[in-house]
């Protein structure tokens, strides 16, 4: 579908009672999803992007729905509508994108309380009552591990997930800070699922937990936020970036697994009414390719786009949003194969018609001399950010394929002479495919994006070039000459009569022009070998949050290359030369330069 073949994002707008898909880098409406008599609320894509789950809250004739969409046609339509006992807001998605899990989100909203898991492909249901659950999360690591918040009890409760989509309460809460006030409205796994963030409104802190062990979270910090009321957490694909969400700014941490767990790297203010939030529904969205956050705006019913730094870079019209927020990116499709048959044509023999007679002189390229030339070169390279903060973490250089390019080679020479000087001049181009930002899963795998970096190395010299095998014609000068007139004539008072003036007529002017346009010697590339060493220059060991699983590996961002070039050249220039030909007694002519 031509929507999924470039990046997109989906909103709620709750008020409008709509969900719209927009694209992610050009802030234009992409579809519209509209239904009356449903509020939506909160919005997640699965990790393939097949499919938007959505949370909604009925009117005075419908019940609550989980909504699914599926975005493969065109345009995007909701398949499943399927009602819910409680009055659904925040939703998240198992790993395996086979059950989303909804709660309730508020516990200032008047509705049933409590806690709902959806198949994704069967379109069913289980659900736990009695339960204050509002912000949710399940763990990424497949471990059936599910964190629910309970913002009047200032606590978060543990829960399971079974194979079947049925949801099992521990019985376990605990504390999201050092008492019940904390309020807390929104909950987020680390993508090892070995940590927690959890933002407590009320508190205007981080908590973060230890979730190495799902039975027994631990609480192991509360980072104080920048400003006041932080409601949405999210991570970057990797986890060592945490954003918050505030009623004024857009917070930038830089996450450790050790001590301080969360430092301030940036903060900006966004300038936008976001009003008092509903529990769990992210409300912000980073675009990670493209390095954008994505503000949905409950009070300003606008989203708004910025960079890293916090400049605006757009909003997207007519939406009027309200609720969660998601981002999506695929990678363009491959094109799509195509083959065709293969005919046999015939083909005929033409006679040519040579010059038969006579002794014919032709211009045609003769060799000048074949050189070899030896040309070192070196070369640092660094690869590109992947924002203006984060430089791009290379784990192990894959292939480098190279092709070598003369973009000048010019022969310069004495009339005569027997040697001459070569100026060189092109490039290498390198393709470096390489492993990016590696990223340590639950099972010790390192998973990584497969980059590739093409960059331009260039290269310089002057060579001497002696005793051609056939010497170069010319270079011919342009010549310039004067002539004149002789004129006599009288040299007037104050001289003899006889006496004249003898001379060439000054109020003229004569000359001679020569110019002689030569043929200009050229290069042909004949072969190009190269060797080289390539190493990185800042290679740090890769921080993994799994012991004894990345033993060994590190990430660099810049390279260093030394190469050694040998190219071989052929130097030409186009001269008249005598032929062969065969005469009217088909007798072989001799042939001369």
């Amino acid at each position: 579908m031509p929507h999924l073949q470039r990046r997109f994002g989906i909103v709620a707008e709750r008020d409008a009672q709509r969900i719209t898909i927009f694209d992610t880098q050009n802030l234009n409406v992409l579809h519209v999803i509209e239904d009356p008599s449903l509020n939506f609320t909160d919005v997640i894509f699965t990790s393939d992007c097949t499919r938007a789950l959505a949370t909604a809250t009925g009117d005075a004739t419908a019940e609550s729905r989980i909504v699914q969409i599926d975005m493969t046609q065109e345009p995007p339509v909701i398949i499943d509508e399927t009602p819910v006992e409680i009055s659904v807001q925040d939703i998240a998605l198992t790993p395996d994108n086979l059950f989303a899990v909804a709660t309730d989100g508020s516990s200032f909203d008047p509705g049933v309380e409590g806690m709902v898991s959806y198949s994704v492909p069967d379109q069913f249901t289980d659900t736990l009552l009695d339960l204050s659950l509002q912000a949710v999360a399940v763990s990424p690591n497949g471990n059936n591990f599910i964190l629910a918040t309970d913002i009047e009890a200032g606590r978060v409760r543990v829960l399971e997930i079974g194979v079947e989509g049925n949801l099992t309460d521990t019985g376990d809460t605990f504390l999201t800070g050092p008492n019940d006030q904390q309020q807390p409205m929104n909950v987020r796994f680390h993508p090892s699922g070995n940590f927690a963030f959890i933002a407590n409104f009320a508190g205007n802190n981080v908590a973060v937990f230890d979730t190495t062990n799902p039975n027994t979270p631990a609480l192991l910090d509360n980072v104080d936020t920048v400003t006041a009321g932080p409601q949405t957490i999210i991570t970057s694909r990797s986890g060592d970036q945490v954003f918050v969400l505030t009623r004024t700014r857009v917070e930038r941490y830089r996450f450790t697994p050790v001590a301080p767990f969360l430092a301030l790297e940036s903060s900006f203010d966004h300038n936008l009414a976001i009003g008092f939030p509903r529990s769990g529904v992210d409300q912000l969205a980073y675009e990670e390719n493209l390095g954008r956050l994505f503000v949905s705006a409950s009070v300003s019913e606008v989203l708004a786009a910025f960079t890293l730094e916090g400049d605006e870079i757009g909003r997207v019209p007519g939406v009027l949003a309200n609720g969660g927020v998601d981002v999506c990116l695929l990678q363009q499709p491959q094109p799509t194969p195509r083959s065709t048959s293969t005919h046999t044509c015939k083909a005929t023999v033409v006679e040519p018609n040579p010059v038969s007679s006579g002794d014919p002189i032709a211009k045609v390229p003769v060799l000048l001399q074949e050189v070899s030339v030896q040309i070192p070169m070196h070369a640092e390279i660094d690869f590109p950010a992947v924002d203006p903060v984060n430089p791009e973490r290379v784990l192990e250089i894959k292939t480098i394929k190279k092709r070598t390019f003369v973009t000048q080679c010019r022969l310069l020479n004495l009339p005569g002479a027997t040697s001459g000087q070569l100026f060189i001049s092109g490039f290498v181009r390198k393709n470096i495919q390489y492993a990016a930002n590696p990223v340590v899963d639950a099972a010790g795998e390192i998973l990584s994006d497969i980059k590739s970096l093409t960059v331009e190395v260039p290269f310089d010299c002057v060579t001497t070039v002696e005793d051609f095998i056939t010497p170069p014609v010319g270079p011919f000068l342009d010549t310039r000459d004067e002539f004149g007139y002789l004129i006599s004539k009288p040299l007037g008072t104050g001289f003899p009569e006889k006496d004249r003036l003898t001379g060439s007529d000054l109020s003229q002017f004569h000359q001679i022009n020569s110019a002689s346009y030569n043929e200009l010697p050229y290069c042909e590339l004949v072969q190009a070998d190269i060797i080289e060493i390539d190493e990185s220059l800042d290679r740090t060991p890769l921080v993994s949050f799994f012991p004894n699983t990345t033993i060994g590996e590190g990430t660099f961002t810049r390279l260093s290359e030394k190469m050694i070039l040998d190219l071989t050249l052929k130097l030409f220039q186009k001269q008249q030369v005598r032929v062969n030909a065969t005469d009217d007694n088909n007798e072989e002519t001799d042939s001369e330069n």
